[in-house]
């Protein structure tokens, strides 16, 4: 699915030969599913990959993510200067971002260990998109078991 968001060749097989390119695949296909427009997935995605790297960087494995991994590479955005990026003009955009990632990597059950409580807080997963992305994986988990995949 990173054909519906990306034209060039060379930057498609870019992402999909990232550690973890797999899941930027998957990543792609919940948000085409879920009608994401071209520009959001694209950021989606590229927050995405940019956290793959962060990992990478950090000498983690995808199987060793947590769910701290979310804010610590939260407050890494908050700072980062890696290839050419600055910190974020809104960083409720990039918190988002991170949280839809989260979400489907615990959908992949990637990331297994228990979600830390948090206090309801303008901005995080406080609007309807959070549930309608939450609803989207369960019923494509609930497809992929009736269809027998």
């Amino acid at each position: 699915m990173l054909v519906r968001y990306f034209r060039r060749p060379s930057r498609i097989e870019q992402l999909r030969s990232n550690t973890g390119g797999y899941l930027l695949e998957g990543f792609a296909k919940v948000l085409s599913t879920g009608r994401y427009q071209w520009v959001a997935a694209r950021k989606h995605i590229g927050t995405a990959e940019h956290f793959l790297h962060w990992i990478a960087h950090r000498k983690m494995s995808i199987t060793s993510i947590e769910e701290r991994c979310a804010q610590q590479f939260l407050d890494h955005l908050k700072r980062c200067c890696c290839h050419g990026n600055h910190p974020p003009l809104k960083p409720p955009r990039q918190k988002y971002s991170v949280d839809l990632w989260f979400a489907y990597l615990r959908h992949a059950g990637i990331v297994t260990t228990p979600r830390e409580t948090r206090r309801a807080s303008p901005g995080y997963w406080s609007g309807s998109y959070a549930l309608r992305f939450s609803l989207l994986l369960r019923l494509q988990l609930s497809d992929k078991e009736a269809s027998g995949k």
